[in-house]
């Protein structure tokens, strides 16, 4: 679904845009902001597949914010349209050189199909992951759902969970083992994985693109991730936090992945290639974006032993899940794999938290 942004103080221009912009495409999602400073606040939420920026405006003029915007990397491959008044050439190269994508004359609206069909028809994918690396809640960790799993996941910490979701996740990790107590959450490797893998289980996460009917599926998908992750720490064990960080990073980023789609209304089929084809382009953009600051693993992604455990926790997740569509790129070809008897262990364990 494209979504267009009309930055025109006069209400007029703005209605007779949406009303030309509804005949290419009446799916259209057309935002209006009468200045720079509301459209700086819309940016902030919204992916824009093409901008309508009027040259004169009150506040700050069109020139001054095209130049702001250019400066800034999530928005060098926006599509921006002036609209102007005049024809003066001068004018003309001037928004030239500040790297417009055309301009339309306001009282010519009527041929405004011609100059930004393209970006309608065709929107750039491109422009559209430069913005979400800004726009995303999960990867700014604004979502408190998600901030509560990566601190769970990422750090061992618990204290931004609530009484009632301490209480679950103790109740589950005992029936596993009575002898793991959250309280040594920040110790142990394998009881984050677990009360990670709890977390998910009995919390409903309230997402803005909540309708969508991928949500249980990633979470089903994750959960399984996370308990293959757990079965190889104990049987392998990690010994190396870095290699821990690695994984948990990874694993984390399907959810990600799913915010794109949901915020793009795309459908599971375009999901799934992004999670075949697209996962280390997006682990990179949260490796980088995050506000909390995480080594830079995405070279050690490359490394044999940790394709070997994407490989064995993806057959669990595989193996627990067999109707999840969601596949992950890992290399095939690693032989050693956990026998059936652990994975009827996890299975009973799924169960039970």
């Amino acid at each position: 679904m494209t979504t267009i942004l009309i930055v025109d103080d006069s209400l007029f221009v703005q209605e007779s845009l949406k009303e030309e912009l509804f005949k290419i495409d009446k799916d259209l999602v057309v935002l209006c902001a009468k200045n720079p400073v509301e459209a700086e606040k819309i940016l902030k939420e919204y992916i824009i597949d093409l901008m309508l920026l009027d040259v004169k405006m009150p506040i700050k003029s069109g020139n001054i914010f095209l130049k702001e915007i250019r400066s800034l990397s999530y928005y060098s491959d926006l599509p921006i349209v002036m609209l102007t008044s005049i024809t003066e050439k001068a004018l003309i190269l001037e928004l030239a050189k500040l790297g417009i994508d055309g301009y339309v004359v306001k009282n010519n609206l009527a041929n405004i199909r011609d100059k930004i069909e393209k970006f309608i028809k065709n929107p750039s994918e491109i422009n559209r992951l430069k913005q979400f690396s800004r726009v995303s809640e999960f990867i700014s960790l604004k979502d408190r759902w998600f901030q509560q799993l990566f601190d769970l996941l990422y750090d061992g910490d618990y204290s931004s969970l609530d009484m009632d979701v301490l209480e679950e996740l103790n109740r589950g990790l005992k029936v596993v083992n009575k002898s793991y107590k959250l309280s040594n959450l920040e110790n142990d490797l394998r009881i984050r994985i677990l009360a990670g893998a709890i977390f998910l289980k009995k919390q409903k996460p309230i997402f803005v693109w909540q309708e969508y009917s991928f949500i249980e599926k990633l979470k089903e998908k994750v959960i399984g991730l996370l308990l293959g992750f757990y079965l190889y720490v104990i049987l392998k064990g990690i010994y190396e936090t870095e290699m821990y960080s690695l994984i948990i990073t990874y694993i984390l980023n399907l959810f990600i992945i799913g915010e794109y789609c949901g915020r793009l209304k795309y459908d599971v089929e375009i999901l799934s290639q992004l999670i075949k084809k697209q996962f280390l382009l997006f682990y990179k953009m949260f490796l980088q974006n995050c506000p909390i600051k995480m080594p830079n693993f995405f070279e050690d992604l490359q490394r044999k032993s940790v394709k070997e455990i994407l490989f064995m926790i993806e057959d669990v997740s595989s193996n627990l899940f067999p109707d999840n569509p969601f596949e992950l790129s890992v290399e095939k070809g690693f032989n050693n794999k956990f026998e059936e008897m652990h994975q009827i262990i996890l299975k009973e364990i799924y169960k039970n938290i």
